[in-house]
């Protein structure tokens, strides 16, 4: 998605914060209502299918929030072909602008799904993994769920005590090594 920034909103803008402020940036985009972003990201789609650059390919990745904003996407569209979603938070929880959770979703999932988790990690926890695992062979969907020992939440955030950078190497090769085998035409 990095060629459909420009068409993103301002709302998608990066603006650095201060780790004790990352809980209520994530807060922030949890409480988005999923329609907002389904429309946010079809307006991007849809520029990247009418793009002469593109080769009608189209891979989605997303990072905790971003990771359960994607997920919510690739649930609610047809025109991707790879998603990787890193640590995805709320897979399972309901809120009040989302009472449908996306782990409720998964039905409509029409792409491949890599996701990369850390084991010490509590959002998404061992068990919601697990869950994850279990509705994706459930419905038959074609994914990947690789969890990394020793990691937690954000461990490919180089600017966070989090940061794994074993498990973040790993993690990116997994990635590339994706979205290669489903956005090669």
């Amino acid at each position: 998605m990095h060629r459909a920034r420009p068409v993103l909103p301002r709302r998608f803008s990066l603006t650095v914060v201060e780790e004790e402020d990352l809980a209520k940036a994530s807060a922030s985009l949890s409480g988005r209502p999923n329609a907002q972003t389904i429309g946010d990201l079809a307006g991007s789609l849809a520029y990247l299918q009418n793009s002469s650059f593109v080769n009608g390919l189209i891979g989605l990745v997303g990072f905790c929030s971003g990771g359960r904003l994607a997920l919510v996407f690739a649930c609610n569209t047809t025109g991707l072909s790879a998603f990787v979603n890193f640590y995805s938070n709320s897979i399972f929880q309901a809120t009040d602008a989302n009472p449908t959770p996306v782990g409720d979703m998964l039905e409509n999932l029409d792409c491949p799904m890599l996701g990369m988790f850390g084991a010490e990690d509590a959002n998404p926890s061992g068990e919601d993994v697990a869950l994850l695992r279990s509705r994706l062979e459930s419905l038959s969907k074609i994914f990947e769920l690789v969890t990394f020992k020793d990691a937690g939440h954000a461990f490919f955030s180089d600017t966070r005590a989090s940061y794994r950078p074993e498990a973040a190497y790993m993690a990116w090769g997994r990635c590339l090594e994706w979205l290669s085998k489903y956005l090669k035409p």
